[in-house]
């Protein structure tokens, strides 16, 4: 809000900001927990606000506390993919959840679609990226052995707090990252637990081990309290790398996604990889051609 008093038949923007979200005089309470928030932070370097039209009143309808989309069509809740694909469906990108794959259709050995819980989907060219569930899926297109193993990565979120961290950080002695989001939290993980699992749920040793690193650290986090912790499935090549040519992905630098997706799409668009990612092929560890970044052997490389 600019400044209150706004009546029906006035003009709204002179009472509210519609094209970025003003915060009050001060953001926090004095224990430091987060008061005010803007949450289109990150939609202002977007190309839709940048070069478009985008505003708050886009996805939030100003009579009610609800959501909803270019179309002022009501959605469920703010996680709601419509507030996106309503614009981005015409420009080729179609986002269809609770659509699991189930199987590959084939003729003869060429994949030419995918089968999936609602229904079939033709394709030229199919492009694998499950985070943690290739191996399961690519067996279901015939490819029963690939070089990698699923494990579990945990990350864990603190209670807010005043501006401390303003970039990530990194302690390799201890296998450490944290950073701090927006919203106060220091957003922060380690190692991998060590055996091979599908649940997304970790152990009391990694809790201990991370604490541990981020208090040697940061001495100032030992009284924090963590609000939550999950685990997220994590594909583990044999020499640490990402593998881009048709197929993968593995933990190490998820952060840079959108790079590695720029150049799986280019791979995918052109039937041969970016120079970026020419080297990440499956076919290294065919070849002996292991990226030596972290010392390679028989088990899924382990910073």
């Amino acid at each position: 809000m600019l400044r209150p008093g706004y009546m029906p038949g006035e003009d709204f923007q002179d009472y509210f900001s519609t094209k970025f979200a003003m915060l009050g005089g001060n953001p926090y309470y004095p224990d430091g927990r987060v008061k005010a928030f803007g949450y289109q932070q990150n939609h202002v370097f977007s190309d839709c606000f940048i070069n478009g039209s985008m505003t708050c009143v886009d996805c939030h309808n100003p009579h009610s506390n609800g959501y909803q989309d270019v179309n002022r069509i009501p959605l469920k809740g703010r996680f709601d993919n419509g507030q996106c694909v309503s614009c981005h469906m015409a420009k080729g990108a179609d986002i269809i959840e609770h659509c699991e794959v189930i199987g590959f259709i084939k003729d003869g050995e060429k994949v030419t679609g995918v089968k999936t819980t609602r229904g079939e989907i033709s394709a030229p060219k199919i492009g694998v990226s499950v985070a943690g569930n290739t191996s399961p899926v690519m067996k279901l297109a015939g490819i029963d052995k690939l070089p990698i193993e699923a494990h579990v990565l945990q990350a864990f979120v603190t209670e807010p707090l005043k501006p401390l961290i303003n970039t990530v950080v990194t302690f390799g002695a201890g296998h450490l990252y944290i950073s701090q989001s927006d919203k106060g939290g220091l957003v922060f993980g380690g190692d991998l637990d060590g055996y091979n699992s599908y649940a997304q749920r970790g152990n009391l040793p990694i809790f201990e081990h991370v604490a541990d690193a981020a208090v040697t650290m940061f001495p100032n986090l030992a009284r924090l309290k963590l609000l939550r912790n999950w685990g997220g499935i994590m594909d583990m090549s044999m020499d640490g790398s990402l593998i881009i040519c048709q197929a993968g992905w593995c933990y190490g630098g998820f952060k840079a996604t959108p790079a590695a997706g720029w150049c799986f799409a280019h791979t995918i668009a052109k039937d041969e990889p970016h120079a970026l990612n020419a080297a990440f092929t499956l076919d290294r560890f065919y070849t002996g051609h292991e990226l030596d970044e972290k010392g390679v052997g028989p088990y899924p490389a382990h910073q």
